[in-house]
């Protein structure tokens, strides 16, 4: 990837749970320039919303959110849950709490007008950028590992959806077999 010495995506299949583990290592180089670092989160379900949690809040972003409000990125307390009539899957950002939503192209910014396509655009993890204007330095450049976890998920409310994700996030489970 230009900017690096070294990335990688590793992906972790389980054999006899629905999840799948996902890790970025990445080896950025120090530059100048304004950087931004996405990986992509987007899943398709048929008939299927994405939900976000803020605090005590689950919400859909661009929908469920003050009309005029930012529309752009996110923070999530865990992650993202995908859920439909028929279930849907849930995603840990364990490392990289900001998250994107939108087309990845120079675009004016729109701000929310609750439609509800707004809640079916592309989402990304936001792993690393440099464009905040900050009193410390914004040097990306080192070596750096981001965690994500994927599980199908049989829940269809999306509070409940939203708790499961935060109740797995605190793995390792421990299984015993005789």
């Amino acid at each position: 990837m230009p900017g690096s010495i070294h990335t990688e995506v590793i992906l972790k299949f389980y054999e006899e749970i629905p999840r799948i583990d996902f890790t970025m290592h990445l080896g950025k180089t120090i530059s100048m320039n304004e950087e931004n670092i996405f990986l992509p989160l987007s899943l398709n379900f048929e008939d299927s919303s994405l939900y976000l949690r803020k605090g005590k809040e689950v919400f859909r972003p661009g929908i469920d959110q003050l009309p005029g409000t930012c529309m752009e990125y996110y923070m999530s307390d865990d992650g993202i849950a995908y859920t439909s009539p028929e279930g849907g899957a849930l995603i840990a950002t364990r490392d990289t709490p900001l998250v994107y939503m939108g087309e990845m192209k120079h675009h004016p910014i729109v701000l929310c007008d609750p439609k509800e396509e707004n809640n079916q655009r592309p989402i990304y993890s936001w792993v690393m950028n440099n464009k905040w204007e900050t009193n410390f330095k914004m040097d990306l450049s080192g070596f750096g590992e981001y965690l994500y976890s994927l599980w199908l998920s049989n829940e269809t409310d999306p509070e409940k959806a939203m708790d499961e994700l935060k109740e797995k996030t605190f793995d390792p489970y421990v299984m015993i077999i005789e």
